[in-house]
């Protein structure tokens, strides 16, 4: 009798062991399950907050400091919301990027135009007949308007030099001497319709002024970044 006692209470307290256990493991599991789930959402809140950073740095047109803040968010677990929402992103940088390039560009190239239009413009008094009453008054107001025109060449070959590689400079300069080639030529031809004359002078350094004239137009249009 005292044996089937002994073993029925014996009994007992396994099963009651048991349950401590189970319930103690259940216990930890919830705990942990909690704490990875708080730790989640709190990453994700970081990420968030990154991310809206980001769209102020984009907003704002930082775009090195926006770069750098996307690699950083590259290297990080992120969800398929936050993945999209940072390509998103990435994309906007780079266009913006691309048209701020296309724009300074443009507006390189558009206030060479304008200089050279200037220089244009500042030459107009020299239509004054009086500019014109004798062959010596034609020959300071031919040369006025070369040297005019071969100052603005020589800046602007000093922006390309700046502005090219080193590549495009050499093809730059190749062209070039065909280019004076060309220039030295058609002056010989222009003023050989009063060789011999006054005027040949006169028509030969207008030659120069006129051919260096479209050159600078040339080169900014083909070069100018």
């Amino acid at each position: 009798m005292r044996k089937s006692i002994f073993c029925l209470v014996f009994a007992i307290g396994l099963t009651l062991v048991g349950c401590q256990n189970n319930d103690g493991s259940k216990v930890a599991s919830d705990s942990s399950k909690n704490s990875i789930e708080s730790n989640n959402k709190n990453n994700a809140e970081d990420i968030n907050g990154i991310i809206d950073k980001l769209e102020a740095l984009v907003n704002e047109k930082k775009y090195v400091e926006a770069n750098e803040l996307i690699t950083e968010l590259n290297s990080k677990e992120l969800n398929n919301t936050q993945k999209n929402t940072i390509n998103d992103l990435k994309i906007k940088v780079a266009s913006s990027v691309a048209n701020s390039k296309n724009d300074n560009q443009k507006n390189n190239k558009q206030q060479y135009k304008e200089k050279l239009d200037k220089v244009e413009k500042s030459l107009k008094y020299l239509d004054d007949p009086k500019y014109s009453a004798t062959t010596l008054d034609m020959r300071k107001a031919a040369g006025e308007t070369y040297k005019q025109w071969d100052g603005a060449l020589n800046e602007i070959y000093g922006v390309l030099k700046k502005q090219l590689s080193q590549s495009e400079i050499n093809e730059l300069q190749a062209e070039e001497v065909k280019w004076i080639t060309y220039r030295d030529k058609k002056a010989e031809e222009d003023s050989a319709r009063v060789k011999g004359g006054t005027l040949e002078p006169v028509e030969h350094t207008y030659s120069l002024a006129n051919t260096t004239k479209s050159r600078c137009y040339e080169l900014v249009e083909k070069y100018m970044k």
